[in-house]
This record gives structure tokens, sequence and C-alpha cells, in this order.
């Protein structure tokens, strides 16, 4: 059966653009072996992801997250039962702070400060499929 995780976490140092390409591209390969899919929203000083998967590979990554020094606080806030992938094909994908997420943001929220605590599940999941799925 397939779950989908939602969680979120603060960034423990600055994160450059090629601690990004470096996290996509290990987490690419590491998904791809694990049958994982999922997006990343890299909003700073936030993350918040969508994962995919079997449930006992979905506990593995997330123990793997843990423990993870390039971020703190990591709260997951959805895991549930899915019939179908949303993210199908996309090992990893990253969504970053662009001005669709701050349309999004402002429309939404009112704010163009992206805080995963002031935002739901469901508000979570939207953004992130509308940055990275148009």
């Amino acid at each position: 059966m397939l779950y989908k995780i939602i969680y979120s976490s603060e960034q423990t140092r600055p994160i450059s653009k090629e601690d990004l390409v470096e996290i996509i591209s290990k987490s690419k390969r590491n998904n791809q072996r694990d049958h994982i899919t999922g997006c990343l929203l890299f909003h700073e000083p936030y993350f918040a992801q969508v994962l995919e998967g079997v449930s006992s590979d979905l506990m593995n990554l997330v123990s793997r997250l843990n423990s993870d020094p390039r971020h703190k606080n990591m709260k997951i806030s959805q895991m549930i039962a899915i019939n179908k992938r949303v993210f199908g094909d996309w090992y990893m994908s990253l969504a970053s702070e662009n001005p669709l997420s701050t349309q999004f943001l402002m429309a939404n929220l009112g704010t163009e400060l992206f805080n995963p605590s002031q935002i739901n599940d469901e508000e979570l999941f939207d953004l992130i499929k509308k940055i990275k799925c148009g």
C-alpha cells in the first residue's frame, strides 16, 4: 500500500544553490532505489516535503532525514494512505521560492513569508503541487 508523508523542518545553516543541487541529486538516486517519489519545497528558512511510497521505505527515509544536520525541528504533519502517486515520475523534485510561491502565499495567507506552522497540510500540498506542476 502506498502512503503520502508531509513534513516540514527549519534549516540549521545557510543553504546554497550548490547545497540544494546536492540534496536533490542524492535524493533522486536514493529515492529511485527505494521507489519513493516526491517534491521538496525550500522557502528560506524552511523545508517542506511531500514523499510518496511504501510505509517501510518512507519510515527508513524519515529516520535518515531526522539525522541530517542541515535541518532541525522536523515535524511530520501527515501520513495517509493514497491510491495513486501525484509525483509519479519525480524521484525528487525541487520547488523553491519564486514569484508563484510568493503569489500563492499572499493570496492564501496574506504574507510573502512561508511558515509551515501557519498553513494546513492540504494548503501545503497544494502549494507544492502548484509551484512544481503549474
